[in-house]
């Protein structure tokens, strides 16, 4: 050893073969620690799956085993579900990420999964080549075992494509930070029935021979997987079949029971029977309706105490007599419903008689069969029920809603005015008369000046000598004087009146026996009568009092309408007639205005000119004679000319915004704001101001006149912050409801809010000329421009922070 250290030290040997061989013997040592490792955790796995557990338990005991020995991120477990391969267990891996990645299956956009020309799923990403066996072991990344590995996903996908991978990827565990992946298969006999997957962020965690040997893990994994697998089905299957075993033998037990149950029931058929006939008769007898039972010779089998007391038959013993015998005046009709009810039919009917005091009587009956133990027809029940009560409600009610049906119509054509008058009051009388049942039905209208009636409407069932038009005294109908009372002539029999009058003649002639007569008031005017006649003597009710009340009440406001529809009428063409005539004068005075607007325009424009002209001569020809003074005061002169100017053009525009005709359309605001802002400023104004224009809803307005509208508050606000070292101007709008809301803001001036109402006149300035220059028309023409448009402007602000004006218009959408 020495000589050799020596002979090194001779020749001079390089110092980095030690450093070499220091390596080499670092990787054995590793090597021999991780198969003296790798030995150990085979030996435990092995003894782990041999025990008796859960294939589940197993393997999450597996797993964690294998995590504790290499330290790797995260490692899962996949096994074959019908036609899938679900995560089974998982350790280390977030939620989000199993969720993601556990169904393999590729799926078309209807979400069923894409099978082969075979009928296989197609199973996608590397975990899918593993399961189906697409590997290639020419590639360093596929073993001959047929698992994947890789040290450093993020180059292997740089460097190879999707055909060198086998599959399209996708790549999911490589954007969660995995460089280190490896999928080893799990096999038994020969079958793929799952796999083992080992992830962990740190590049270079695997060596080849590490993978060899997890695939023989795998191995083992796979096998006793299967016998777990087939152990638990085996179990399943001997449960299953003791559960069979089971309900067979409960099944002959309870079929056993059944037969027993049934010999005995037989046995008491027969007492059950017995005693079944003698409820039913009881339960008969002490029914609360009428209730007859009968065999198929219609003889009594059992009956009802309201039965005997209904067609009195008292205590008669008819059990096993013809009903036929007992009631021998039964109609055909009910004999037919007795035959039906026996062929097995069930027969229901309303049926009405008249009893021996005359009155009407209604009847509610049914036949129903009953059937004898071997299923056929022993005969008929029969049950009756003495509805008359019932029925006249039910008329009573028909009448009630005929009654108001008729006030609703009536009220509805007064209200509507589709009809005349007379038509409404015929149209109501033949419905009075056909719900009263009455033979006629008349309204006389009288006329105070000739003390005649005058018979306004009339329905007569059959003739009469009484028709529309005709004139009659006021004395026909009796005593006014009684009907201004509101109180009503009421005629039972005509004929118990020994002394009748003359109409009364008249009416006995005619047949009519009774009759009633209703005033029919205009407020408390007396304006006619209403009379409803009958052609025999009758006791009037209180309801029929009432619809006589009720009718000539809409008849009174038919009238009264039509009254008020022709005063309307008169007042319409009058009011119309002084609509032309001030329509005339507004136009005489737009006339004049013009004529104003002309002459203000031409013939003070002409001395306006001459004082501008004389003051400029006198400057540029007598200067050198005239002292400071001299010169300021035709400065002043002419600055004042070209302010009357100004003045004079402002009051045009502003007449002018008033006689303006206008044309509605829907007017782009944002494009029209933005084209006036340019209009208004230089390059150099805009870079200086800050101006925000929002979102600026249409509108339905006068192009022309609102531009005007923004070219006035536009300038206002350029012109009152244009002292600010950064002027600020924001415009914007809002709908609300039916209309849109626009607001101009800036940081200028502003003004004090007690001065808020001048701001909108003529010539009103809140601030001086020397200040800002202006005329103080401009703000009127705006508020001239939005009430033309039905709108609103108004405004807000604060001396030294800004000021705000804002304005409404219709809502117009763009098209």
């Amino acid at each position: 050893m020495r000589d050799d250290s020596l002979k090194h030290q001779q020749t001079g040997a390089d110092p980095y073969d030690s450093i070499e061989i220091s390596k080499e013997l670092e990787e054995l040592r590793a090597n021999l620690r991780w198969a003296q490792g790798s030995q150990a955790l085979a030996v435990r796995i092995l003894t782990l799956l041999n025990q008796q557990m859960t294939a589940r338990d197993a393997i999450r005991q597996v797993l964690a085993l294998v995590k504790e020995f290499t330290g790797f991120e995260a490692v899962a477990i996949r096994l074959r579900q019908e036609d899938d391969f679900p995560y089974f267990v998982t350790q280390g891996f977030p939620e989000e990420f199993v969720e993601a990645e556990n169904s393999l299956c590729d799926r078309d956009e209807a979400g069923e999964i894409i099978r082969d020309p075979a009928g296989n799923p197609i199973l996608e990403c590397m975990c899918g080549n593993i399961l189906c066996g697409r590997t290639d072991p020419s590639f360093s990344f596929f073993t001959e075992g047929g698992s994947f590995w890789s040290c450093q996903t993020t180059e292997l996908l740089a460097t190879t494509s999707d055909a060198d991978r086998q599959t399209r990827t996708r790549n999911r565990c490589n954007a969660s930070g995995y460089e280190s992946v490896a999928l080893i298969p799990l096999r038994s006999h020969g079958e793929t029935v799952g796999l083992l997957q080992l992830n962990d962020f740190r590049k270079d965690c695997f060596t080849l021979d590490m993978v060899t040997f997890f695939e023989g893990i795998g191995a083992s994994i796979g096998v006793v997987l299967a016998r777990i697998k087939a152990e638990e089905a085996l179990l399943r299957s001997k449960e299953e079949l003791e559960l069979r075993v089971l309900e067979r033998t409960e099944e002959v037990r309870n079929a056993n029971e059944r037969l027993h149950l049934e010999l005995e029931e037989r046995k008491r058929v027969e007492q059950a029977l017995r005693e079944s006939e003698e409820k039913l008769r009881l339960f008969i007898e002490h029914a609360p309706t009428a209730l007859a039972m009968f065999d198929r010779e219609m003889r009594y089998c059992a009956v009802s105490h309201r039965w005997r007391k209904d067609y009195h038959l008292g205590d008669r013993d008819i059990i096993g007599r013809s009903h036929y015998k007992i009631f021998s005046e039964l109609p055909e009709r009910w004999k037919a419903a007795h035959r039906r009810g026996l062929s097995g039919e069930v027969v229901r009917a309303d049926d009405d008689f008249v009893t021996i005091d005359g009155s009407t009587q209604w009847l509610r009956w049914e036949v129903h069969p009953w059937f004898a133990t071997k299923g056929t027809i022993g005969g008929i029940i029969i049950f009756t029920e003495n509805v008359t009560e019932r029925k006249r409600a039910e008329e009573a009610l028909r009448k009630k809603m005929e009654r108001l049906r008729i006030l609703h119509e009536a009220d509805k054509s007064i209200l509507e005015a589709i009809e005349s008058p007379e038509s409404i009051a015929q149209t109501v009388l033949g419905r009075i008369r056909r719900l009263l049942k009455s033979s006629r039905a008349s309204i006389g209208i009288f006329d105070s000046d000739t003390k005649t009636a005058r018979i306004f409407a009339a329905d007569v069932h059959g003739e009469s000598i009484i028709q529309v038009g005709k004139i009659l005294s006021e004395e026909a109908y009796g005593d006014l004087k009684f009907f201004e009372q509101q109180k009503m002539d009421v005629v039972e029999d005509l004929y118990e009146n020994p002394s009748p009058s003359p109409i009364a003649r008249v009416l006995i002639a005619e047949g009519i026996r009774s009759y009633i007569n209703v005033p029919l008031l205009a407020g408390k005017e007396l304006i006619g009568v209403l009379n409803i006649s009958w052609e025999n003597s009758r006791t009037f009710s209180s309801e029929e009092m009432e619809i006589a009340g009720e009718a000539t009440t809409q008849i009174a406001i038919a009238m009264e309408q039509a009254r008020m529809r022709k005063e309307l009428e008169r007042y319409t063409a009058e009011l119309e007639d002084k609509v032309r005539k001030r329509t005339a004068q507004l136009e005489a005075a737009n006339k004049e205005l013009e004529a104003f607007s002309y002459s203000v325009s031409h013939d003070l424009r002409a001395p306006l000119r001459a004082i501008n002209g004389y003051t400029r001569i006198l400057l540029e020809d007598h200067e050198p004679s005239l002292n400071p003074e001299g010169k300021r005061v035709c400065s002043i002169i002419n600055e004042s000319a070209q302010m009357m100017a100004k003045l004079i053009d402002d009051l045009l525009a502003l007449s002018r915004v008033g006689r303006m005709d206008m044309q509605l359309s829907s007017v782009d605001m944002q494009a029209l704001v933005n084209s006036i802002y340019l209009e208004l400023t230089t390059p150099e104004d805009r870079m200086r101001i800050d101006i925000r224009i929002g979102l600026l809803p249409g509108s339905s307005s006068d192009p022309r006149l609102i531009r005007q509208v923004w070219i006035n508050l536009l300038s206002n606000a350029i012109k009152f912050s244009s002292r600010k070292d950064r002027p600020i101007i924001e415009v914007k709008g809002e709908q609300d409801g039916d209309k849109i809301v626009y607001s101009i803001h800036d940081n200028g001036a502003g003004f004090d809010m007690k001065y808020v109402n001048k701001l909108f006149g003529v010539f009103q300035r809140l601030h001086s000329k020397r200040e800002f220059d202006g005329t103080g028309v401009g703000l009127a023409i705006v508020h001239r421009i939005v009430h033309r448009h039905h709108g609103e402007v108004w405004a807000k602000g604060e001396t030294g922070i800004g000021a705000s004006f804002h304005f409404t218009l219709p809502k117009g959408d763009l098209k």
